[in-house]
């Protein structure tokens, strides 16, 4: 179902149809636990379509020069109840980084490395 919805966001942003909107935003915010969780099951190839659902996702944010909202929205997950949450939400904020070091500035970078660091920190 993630990956239908993903890929008609990316039908209507390649027609120009695709505006980032407070209701686009919230069906944003409803998918990304789904993603965090399914980027981190064991069967593989649910795992591989969560990242790419996510990388798909930051395509279209960045296009749109909002990629920061995704990554704010993808960092509440760090106030997840469990561990393997977190570490969804970190290894899909890494990925993320990843893919779009070259458009982030250093200031935003060294940001996120600080929430991540102090994520560490925490017993969870």
């Amino acid at each position: 179902v993630i990956a239908a919805i993903i890929d008609v966001l990316e039908e209507l942003h390649e027609s120009q149809k695709l505006e980032i909107n407070p209701e686009i935003e919230a069906l944003i915010q409803s998918l990304l636990p789904e993603i965090i969780i399914c980027s981190k099951v064991k069967h593989k190839k649910t795992s591989t379509e969560a990242l790419a659902a996510m990388i798909k996702l930051s395509k279209i944010f960045s296009s749109k020069g909002v990629l920061g909202i995704l990554f704010t929205k993808l960092l509440a997950g760090l106030a997840g109840n469990s561990a393997e949450f977190k570490v969804g939400t970190v290894v899909l904020v890494g990925r993320l980084l990843y893919e779009h070091h070259e458009e982030l500035t250093q200031e935003f970078i060294m940001e996120f490395s600080s929430v991540i660091l102090l994520l560490l920190k925490d017993q969870d």
